[in-house]
């Protein structure tokens, strides 16, 4: 919980898909007491609905959970850590007591509607196509739709290409790397201009200078 994270859920969602992105109260008792009998996210998780092509941005300390029907991936800073305050009945390890010291019950998940690869809601039909999902101090993650080649640079930090639609080949001049949906590639700081071939929709997340 203490991490921002974002989630892109290019990947899929089915119709009615939801996930929590926040709490319906900012009773801290209360939700103690759900907690307490694993009942915090039936009762209290703001819901929100998600389809394909969403991007789902959660700051620090917000309660959140992916709902059944998503099939997303998740770009986050290096907290490297989420306390768990809710398992569903599933027996795993909760982390209430350290969860409570930093849940924000005001914070709530945003999203961006970008649809599925191809589509713009402006009507630009123009590839490659960049849409920028998030900037926060800690990360940048683009939403980019190529069908031949997106040509760029790193300018000086690292970058981290994730398809999530279709398949890819990241190449520089320190090598070349195929990428299938789900897969990623670190493009070092060094590499140069780099280049992403392919019919398919990849998260370009970098660390904003």
């Amino acid at each position: 919980m203490p991490a921002l994270a974002c989630h892109h859920n290019g990947m899929g969602a089915i119709p009615g898909a939801t996930l929590i992105g926040g709490s319906t109260t900012t009773d801290l008792d209360a939700l103690r007491a759900a907690a307490a009998d694993d009942s915090i996210g039936e009762r209290f998780g703001k819901r929100i609905a998600v389809s394909e092509g969403d991007f789902v941005f959660v700051p620090a300390g917000t309660m959140h959970a992916l709902g059944a029907g998503i099939f997303a991936v998740e770009v986050g800073s290096f907290g490297n850590r989420t306390y768990r305050m809710c398992d569903w009945g599933r027996g795993r390890e909760l982390h209430v007591d350290k969860a409570f010291e930093v849940v924000n019950t005001e914070s709530t998940a945003t999203v961006r509607h970008f649809g599925s690869y191809g589509h713009d809601e402006a009507g630009d039909a123009a590839l490659p196509r960049i849409r920028e999902g998030v900037r926060c101090g800690l990360f940048v993650s683009n939403v980019i739709d190529i069908d031949k080649d997106y040509e760029t640079e790193p300018g000086g930090v690292y970058h981290i290409i994730t398809c999530v639609q279709g398949s890819c080949t990241v190449e520089s001049p320190e090598g070349a790397v195929g990428l299938a949906c789900t897969e990623s590639a670190l493009v070092p700081a060094s590499a140069g201009r780099y280049t992403v071939r392919g019919t398919c929709r990849v998260l370009q997340s970098y660390h904003p200078r």
